[in-house]
């Protein structure tokens, strides 16, 4: 069973994994620091409630295949991230727009968890993600888990 960020165990477990990191906590790959992180996270919840615009990105192949990966929670091998690094959309990427630059560690911190704790409680969401097509909120709950895990384990938490 997919894991969900609507599952009040799932929340918990979030929460938990977030006590881990630290402000000199280095990813075990890619160039970003974990306040980065943290703001890149909180800025793809905003995707899912338009308050972020992203165009439409999706194909044939990221609607009907990509889609399974990005709604499994798995993190790909550390030898394929390398070989083929994920892609980032340029309106949350946190290293090359200027305009969403990460605070510091504590304060990221304490927006993710507001930002989770609201985005874990709203009942509707956009019903396209610009990569992977139309999405339900099961698919949103389980997208946000998956990319939240992804990342965590980036940061080896």
């Amino acid at each position: 069973m997919k894991k969900s960020v609507f599952s009040p165990e799932v929340q918990t477990e979030i929460m938990s994994r977030l006590e881990k990191p630290t402000e000199t906590t280095l990813p075990l790959w890619g160039e970003m620091n974990t306040a980065q992180m943290l703001k890149h996270v909180q800025l793809a919840f905003k995707i899912s409630t338009g308050q972020i615009k992203v165009s439409d990105r999706s194909t044939f192949f990221t609607r009907n295949f990509l889609r399974h990966f990005l709604l499994s929670a798995k993190v790909p091998s550390l030898r394929r991230i390398e070989r083929n690094p994920p892609m980032t959309f340029p309106e949350i990427d946190v290293q090359l727009n200027t305009t969403v630059k990460a605070g510091n560690f504590t304060t990221e911190k304490e927006n993710f968890i507001s930002a989770f704790r609201l985005l874990a409680n709203i009942e509707s969401f956009a019903e396209t993600h610009p990569l992977i097509g139309k999405m339900s909120r099961e698919d949103w709950g389980n997208h946000f888990y998956s990319h939240i895990n992804y990342h965590f384990t980036q940061f080896g938490i």
